[in-house]
């Protein structure tokens, strides 16, 4: 039986309607859902007032928009409150960003993307606001790219040849070539770093996290501004961090 034929269209369609809201595009009209999901306005008309009557979006009058309801926060609390990584990995996570007053992130990968299970905020950051649930464009990322350089070749070039690179500052890379030698310069060192690619100014330090097989569940690391990562001595120091978490991490046998 063909892969298609075993799937529920209609499932498919209200899944992909709710996937195309973001941080970028939180309120969509109805015709805005259609051109993002390639799916015919009636179709989606259907499946966005189904959503909206279970709860599932919100209807803002004024502007003829859609949003996601707090509704799906039941089942973000359900995947967090049941993640033995992010169960297991809080205390030590905490344990790093205390150590280093700096903040401590910990993060996975979906696809060519990573999403940040959790974030301990610095000091200075105490008021920031980085919810459960950020993504970004893994080949960008420190967190990414420490994932990546421990895949196979052809695994690795998959992810990324189906990634498309934002610019959103003027040190991102988007050279491929580039970014492939430093993913195999993460993979003999352990660890992986970017300076201002993501976010103008900030920089991050990431470490892989390895499941009983051997394979990479997830990353840990530490941001911080581009001037402290800059320093050679400073990125040693923060690198050995990010490194031992890791490996604290590692050694608790966490599986997903």
């Amino acid at each position: 039986m063909a892969e298609s034929r075993k799937t529920v269209g209609v499932f498919d369609k209200a899944l992909n309607v709710l996937s195309c809201f973001s941080a970028d595009m939180p309120d969509l009209t109805i015709e805005e859902i259609s051109q993002v999901t390639k799916i015919n306005r009636s179709s989606v008309q259907r499946v966005v007032f189904t959503l909206n009557a279970m709860g599932y979006l919100e209807f803002e009058e004024q502007g003829r928009a859609y949003r996601i309801s707090q509704k799906l926060l039941g089942l973000s609390f359900s995947y967090l409150k049941n993640s033995q990584l992010l169960r297991m990995g809080m205390p030590v996570l905490v344990r790093l960003a205390n150590t280093s007053n700096l903040r401590a992130d910990l993060v996975v990968l979906d696809g060519n993307e990573v999403v940040y299970l959790a974030r301990i905020p610095s000091r200075a950051e105490a008021f920031s606001v980085s919810p459960a649930g950020r993504r970004w464009t893994a080949v960008s990322s420190a967190y990414g790219r420490a994932i990546l350089s421990t895949m196979p070749d052809e695994q690795c070039e998959r992810i990324l040849q189906s990634s498309k690179i934002p610019t959103p500052t003027s040190r991102t890379i988007t050279d491929m070539d580039v970014i492939r030698s430093k993913i195999r310069q993460a993979s003999s060192d352990g660890f992986a770093f970017q300076l201002g690619e993501v976010i103008e100014g900030s920089a991050a330090i990431g470490a892989p996290v390895f499941s009983p097989s051997g394979k990479a569940i997830a990353a840990v690391g530490l941001g911080t501004t581009v001037g402290e990562m800059e320093a050679p001595e400073n990125r040693s120091l923060l690198s050995k961090m990010a490194m031992e978490t890791a490996l604290t991490l590692s050694r608790m046998n966490i599986s997903v």
